[in-house]
């Protein structure tokens, strides 16, 4: 039982800090969804025991808890495959900007 309050603090205060980063605009709401999965899951886990019966049930495991660090995994892939995309747009942001300033330069030079 003590878990249970410990994981609900920790989703508590981890929702509020998420919150406020994304009210503050440093943070989108997806991003958002995806960091605040890592505090609801194993909220839903440890709270509802019918939620961890059935979905051992229906995926065949006998202990709920590696159907709880898949899900936790794929929350981390995936949110590693944004980073990725996103560096990989400001990469290209960066290359256009750089190669429109060369040239302005150029162009400037030869006035």
């Amino acid at each position: 039982m003590k878990s249970l309050y410990l994981i609900i603090a920790f989703a508590i205060f981890y929702g509020i800090y998420l919150g406020r980063l994304t009210f503050n605009k440093k943070i989108d709401i997806f991003d958002f969804v995806l960091l605040f999965s890592y505090a609801f899951f194993p909220l839903l886990f440890v709270g509802s025991k019918s939620f961890s019966q059935w979905t051992s049930d229906v995926t065949g495991s006998k202990f709920p808890f590696v159907i709880l660090f898949c899900l936790l995994f794929l929350i981390i892939f995936w949110y590693l495959q944004r980073i990725a995309m996103k560096i990989h747009v400001f990469e290209n942001q960066i290359v256009t900007i750089a190669q429109e300033l060369g040239l302005k330069n150029i162009t400037k030079n030869n006035k």
